[in-house]
This record gives structure tokens, C-alpha cells and sequence, in this order.
């Protein structure tokens, strides 16, 4: 959050005043329609960039998804790796990690692809800009209204405002990533616990250690029941265990 804040207040917000002064200058020492060319071509990029980075803010959570299973297949089965050999399910194992990397791939590709589509629409813009204010300053040169040096000027104005507003996409996706990559913590930290202390509550007592377990039944998904409404009771400081088929 604190880089969020210091990201709008000391990059954001000074660029974008930035352009307010530019454009003011330019039309009073150059043309007002040098002024209005500015003013288009930021008022272009800016909520271009907006809306292709709120398109790439899906692609990168689906990235994120894509991340997240690929790593918790490859940690399951690592740490299961005994059971994964007692049951031969190697080849099986092996082919969902596959599938969960390409999945991320995918989804990786996806992302890069974005980024660069966002770059050439931005360059588009500046461009047009550039080219669009070109057009009237060697309108006013031929009128002699202005002069080469006023083109100069123009096109040292615009590529000092190019430089902050490319940054202004760097720092609006860079806030974008910090908000995505922050939904997973804000979601975790908005669960209610499903095991909680009730408003008077009392202590647990504990007289003695066996446990008694009363018409206990277990299946896979999708599967035949492979444990079906048994009785048993475990002694204190005894341990008990159950094999039964893997599905």
C-alpha cells in the first residue's frame, strides 16, 4: 500500500500537471491548436492505457491461476512422492504437471502479448500526436506565424511529455500488479474461520485419551465408497491405521 501511495502521489500526480503547463505554454507561445493537439493525444493515452491495462489485469490473474496450480502439482506430488510409487502413478502424475505448465504457458503468453499490443497502440498515439502538431507548426512556418524554431520547440516539448507519460503506463500497470497480487492475501484475510470460539464458551476437559468413532464413511469423488459406516475407538496413546484400494 505504501508504495501504491507514493507511486500516485509523487509520479502520477506531478505528470500529469506536467502536461497541464506544457499545454498552456504551447498556446500562447506557438498556436491554441498546438494546445488542443496535446491535450487529444494525452487525453488518447492516458485512457487508452487505462483500458488495455485493466484488459491485461485479467490475463495476469489468470497467469497468477495458472501459477498457482502448476506449483501446488508440483508440491503434491513431491511431497507424496511415496505414495505417488506405491500406487505406479507416476505417468499420471507426470502428464497433469505437464498440462499445468503448458496451461501457465499459455497464460504467460497471453500476458507478454498484451504488454507488447499496449506498447504499440501507446507509440501509435504519441505518434500521431507528433506528426498531427508537425503538420500545424509547418502550416504556421509557411504563413510565417511561426518559425523553426517554434517546430523545435514543439518536438522538445513533446518528447519531454512522452518520456513521463510512457512511465505513467510503467506505474499504472506496476499499480495494477500490486492490487492483483494483493487479492489473493485480501481474500485469504476476509475468511471467517469455520472453527471459532462461541461468546461463552467453555474450556475444554480432558479425562481420558481414547477415542470413539461412530458410523464413519469416506469415498473418492466421482468413486465407490471405500470406507462405508464403521464403528472403532482408538485407545489412548495408540495408533490405528486402515488400507483400503486407492481410486
Amino acid at each position: 500500500m505504501q508504495n501504491i501511495l507514493s507511486t500516485v502521489l509523487f509520479n502520477i500526480m506531478p505528470q500529469i500537471l506536467d502536461v497541464f503547463v506544457a499545454a498552456t505554454y504551447l498556446a500562447q507561445a506557438l498556436e491554441p491548436s498546438v494546445a488542443i493537439i496535446v491535450f487529444i493525444t494525452v487525453g488518447s493515452y492516458i485512457p487508452l492505457t487505462i483500458v488495455v491495462t485493466e484488459w491485461r489485469g485479467k490475463l495476469r490473474r489468470e497467469m497468477n491461476m495458472a501459477d498457482q496450480i502448476k506449483g501446488a502439482r508440483g508440491t503434491d506430488a513431491l511431497l507424496n512422492y511415496e505414495t505417488v510409487k506405491i500406487f505406479t502413478n507416476e505417468d499420471y502424475e507426470s502428464h497433469q504437471f505437464s498440462a499445468a505448465i503448458d496451461s501457465y504457458q499459455v497464460a504467460e503468453y497471453k500476458s507478454l502479448y498484451s504488454f507488447n499490443l499496449l506498447n504499440v497502440l501507446q507509440s501509435f498515439v504519441m505518434f500521431a500526436g507528433v506528426a498531427s502538431g508537425l503538420l500545424v507548426c509547418a502550416g504556421g512556418v509557411s504563413r510565417h506565424t511561426l518559425t523553426v524554431g517554434d517546430t523545435v520547440l514543439f518536438l522538445s516539448l513533446m518528447s519531454q511529455l512522452y518520456g513521463p507519460l510512457n512511465f505513467f503506463g510503467s506505474y499504472y500497470r506496476t499499480i495494477q500488479q500490486y492490487m492483483i497480487d494483493m487479492e489473493n492475501l485480501l481474500e485469504l484475510l476476509a475468511k471467517n474461520p469455520t472453527v471459532s470460539d462461541r461468546p461463552g464458551a467453555k474450556d475444554l476437559v480432558v479425562k481420558e485419551g481414547s477415542l470413539q468413532f461412530n458410523n464413519v464413511s469416506f469415498q473418492y469423488d466421482a468413486g465407490a465408497p471405500v470406507i462405508n459406516g464403521i464403528n472403532f475407538s482408538v485407545a489412548g496413546g495408540k495408533k490405528n491405521s486402515f488400507f483400503c484400494a486407492s481410486w
